[in-house]
């Protein structure tokens, strides 16, 4: 069959036919093919390639040569934002319908839970990351958020203890990697992604495990998500970033006088970590005060304000995960290396359906939560699409 393309002889027909159908033309071939039925007029496959380049690149310009390069289509950059929009739309839609059914059941009763626990932990990690936005930025959960161009996204991340992977650090220490791990992300309220945090949650095995520990950086949206959908979890303060939070006190106090201001750091953390955290909080009370702009670091206030989720010698005895930077960082994982990029701004909406994709990816659940959502949606799904 030729790829003859047939038009409207007058304005009016070519009016009537862009008003009925939103087409200002009909070609019979993709008619047969049924591409006729697809945004964009290409195969689902090529979308969803499309989307994944998108995902993985730094840069629309990136993915459409990238695209190019591994596979020889040829998108524009154009269509190239269009798709991966679409593609990320589907994505996250389907999750926030599947969260709304795990949230429901959970407010209905309708979940169980088995009598006899995994002896392991389950890992609940929440964060957070500015970018910049189009729109006005957040001033949601208590935040400094107001500033025009700037939003944040929350992400998360879902491990098990038993997907901990033994490795050595450059040093040649022994340390723990990750297996298995599940991301989300959402450039929006709170309430909506913890619902989505709840739903990955509970994919993941919430319920299951004997213990669930929920590691926050101590925001109070964090906490409250604790209360409201993890009751009976452990918060645990990330060490990670109280670690970061000494040493930006110690680089504002000592003028950035690294002599001086790592070995107060280091100190500090190691009574911090062994439980001594009054002793740090009367040092700390007795440092004489100086002067710094609005965005200083209140190491005091910070430490009592998380003081119930520091008692890592504890932790660390019943063979926790407390952080320090040793598993990787939802945060910098997920968000940063692709919403983060110089000179890049973002409408929420479009940052969540990018985002979408990054977390499928990263998760490595492109296959099943990106491809066969993608067949389901466009009518073309394969025997075991729905497994």
């Amino acid at each position: 069959m030729e790829r003859t393309v047939l038009r409207p002889a007058t304005a009016l027909y070519r009016e009537k036919l862009f008003e009925t159908e939103r087409i200002k033309s009909v070609v019979p071939l993709d008619c047969h093919l049924g591409l006729n039925l697809l945004p964009f007029k290409i195969t689902v496959a090529a979308m969803a390639e499309i989307a994944y380049w998108v995902q993985k690149s730094n840069s629309y310009d990136d993915a459409e040569e990238a695209l190019r390069r591994n596979t020889k289509i040829d998108v524009k950059n154009d269509t190239m934002r269009f798709v991966a929009n679409t593609v990320g739309k589907i994505v996250l839609d389907n999750d926030l319908a599947r969260a709304e059914e795990s949230y429901r059941l959970l407010n209905s009763g309708g979940l169980t839970f088995p009598k006899k626990k995994l002896d392991r932990e389950l890992y609940v990690e929440c964060d957070g990351a500015m970018f910049r936005s189009r729109e006005k930025g957040d001033e949601e959960d208590g935040g400094d958020k107001g500033d025009r161009g700037w939003k944040e996204i929350k992400s998360g991340v879902v491990y098990g203890s038993d997907t901990f992977i033994g490795r050595t650090d450059d040093k040649g220490e022994p340390g723990q990697g990750l297996g298995n791990r599940e991301y989300a992300a959402y450039a929006g309220s709170a309430d909506v992604f913890r619902k989505l945090l709840f739903d990955l949650a509970l994919r993941n095995g919430y319920g299951k495990y004997k213990t669930t520990i929920l590691l926050t950086n101590g925001a109070s949206w964090i906490k409250n998500t604790k209360d409201l959908l993890f009751p009976d979890a452990v918060l645990i303060l990330d060490f990670f970033h109280l670690r970061e939070k000494v040493r930006d006190f110690s680089n504002e106090y000592f003028d950035h006088n690294e002599a001086e201001s790592k070995p107060w750091r280091d100190n500090t953390c190691k009574m911090l970590r062994n439980g001594e955290i009054n002793a740090v909080l009367n040092i700390l009370r007795g440092l004489k005060k100086f002067e710094t702009d609005a965005r200083a670091v209140n190491l005091r206030d910070y430490i009592t304000e998380n003081i119930d989720g520091m008692d890592y010698k504890h932790y660390e005895d019943n063979g926790w995960h407390v952080g320090g930077g040793d598993l990787e960082s939802a945060n910098k994982t997920v968000l940063r290396e692709r919403l983060k990029q110089a000179g890049t701004r973002w409408n929420a909406e479009t940052a969540g359906y990018v985002t979408a994709l990054v977390t499928k990816a990263k998760s490595r659940l492109w296959d099943r939560d990106v491809v066969r959502a993608l067949r389901r949606h466009y009518g073309v799904a394969r025997p075991n699409d729905d497994i």
